[in-house]
């Protein structure tokens, strides 16, 4: 309804505060009505607020350690990294984590039959699932397996990735088996299958240094 992303942390952080639960509605215009013609509020801006609030609301993060970048997408202060692209999340991954580490070209010359990735920062997902996507797409890999192993110090809640990952309609038959699967967070290694144990994801939960 106009609110600024520095609007609505500024909101979490004072909701948070004085113990009052807030709940996030994205405006979709309904036809018949006197906002029929209101643009919707872009998916990418919804669910970078929703994975602030989540920050704010499950991991305290303080309003010190947020600051937001020309575009105004919130950045997170201690790690210099944009909690989205400012444009679209999944085509960077694939160009920044898929394409520019040659991951098919890897995969395609590989001497054993599975082939192991590790990342830090697992985040919503989207490198993980892109991954798999490719790896189910491509049939000129010489490997069987993919594992694929993944550090995280701020997980996310089910109810927030599931919301993140609606903004993804083509992940959706892969992104459905990761969210039925998707752990608490509770420090240390999860392994979950998919696939029959064709495609593992060891999820590491809490300080790539302690763990």
């Amino acid at each position: 309804l106009g609110e600024s992303d520095r609007d609505l942390v500024e909101m979490f952080h004072l909701l948070k505060s004085e113990q009052i639960a807030a709940y996030l509605f994205s405006f979709n215009p309904e036809s018949g009505t006197v906002m029929e013609n209101t643009p919707r509020v872009p998916i990418a801006r919804t669910r970078r607020i929703q994975l602030v609030k989540n920050l704010i609301e499950e991991h305290d993060f303080l309003e010190s350690a947020i600051e937001f970048n020309e575009s105004g997408t919130p950045v997170a202060q201690d790690f210099d990294d944009v909690y989205f692209s400012n444009d679209n999340g999944l085509l960077e991954s694939d160009y920044v984590f898929f394409q520019q580490n040659n991951i098919a070209a890897r995969w395609q010359n590989h001497p054993r039959r599975h082939f192991v990735i590790a990342e830090t920062g697992f985040g919503t997902g989207l490198n993980f699932l892109n991954t798999w996507q490719r790896f189910n797409q491509d049939d000129d890999k010489s490997v069987e397996q993919l594992h694929f192993i993944s550090f995280e110090k701020f997980p996310l809640e089910q109810t927030a990735l599931q919301q993140a990952l609606a903004a993804w309609p083509e992940l959706t038959e892969l992104s459905e088996q990761l969210i039925a699967k998707y752990p608490v967070a509770m420090a240390g290694c999860h392994r979950l299958e998919f696939e029959q144990g064709r495609v593992i994801l060891d999820l590491w939960f809490g300080d790539i240094q302690d763990t």
